[in-house]
């Protein structure tokens, strides 16, 4: 049996590289058992965890890191399909073990990326960065508002301008100065 593991490699690596080294490891496991096609591993599933054909692609395409039971289940099945008894695998076999080992390291990584993109400091826009500039300063802030046709009711006529005002307009002016603590120009409503 084939380790799959890397050790040459270095750990600190991220997420989408560990994640298709993962699916490339699967997919050797799939041709050291055999090459089963994507319908005979779905046919040879567990009963307990059906596998779909299109759910088996896309982990061994590495598109998504399956589910721990998802991923036990087709281990368990390319295991199975490659034995030539048709023995399912132990619960405690170490195989299995090995990828719920992966299986961890790359939730973790993928939180701990997560984590630190989070954490990390955003770029403004330039219009953003002149909008808190100006909240900042006490300036006349900028604010645009879409009027689907949705918004006022499938009825509205777009050339009433004061129903505008009221019902839409108004109100987001108000959500602004309670969620800024100032005061907002009355909203221009152009025709």
């Amino acid at each position: 049996m084939a380790t799959h593991e890397r050790a040459d490699e270095p750990v600190s690596e991220g997420y989408g590289q560990e994640l298709a080294r993962f699916a490339a490891d699967l997919t050797t496991l799939r041709i050291e058992q055999g090459k089963p096609s994507l319908r005979d591993i779905a046919r040879h599933a567990p009963a307990a965890r059906p596998l779909s054909e299109s759910g088996v692609s896309e982990a061994l395409a590495g598109r998504r890191l399956p589910s721990i039971d998802f991923l036990m289940a087709l281990v368990k099945t390319l295991l199975l399909l490659g034995d030539v008894q048709r023995r399912q695998p132990a619960e405690d076999d170490p195989r299995l073990d090995h990828w719920r080992q992966r299986w961890g390291q790359l939730q973790r990584l993928h939180a701990d990326e997560h984590r630190t993109r989070l954490a990390a400091p955003t770029a403004l826009t330039e219009a953003e960065s002149a909008d808190r500039s100006a909240l900042q300063k006490g300036k006349p802030l900028r604010c645009f508002v879409a009027m689907p046709g949705e918004s006022m009711g499938a009825t509205s006529v777009w050339d009433d301008i004061t129903a505008i005002r009221e019902r839409l307009l108004e109100p987001v002016a108000r959500s602004i100065e309670e969620q800024t603590n100032r005061q907002v120009a009355g909203p221009v409503a152009t025709t």
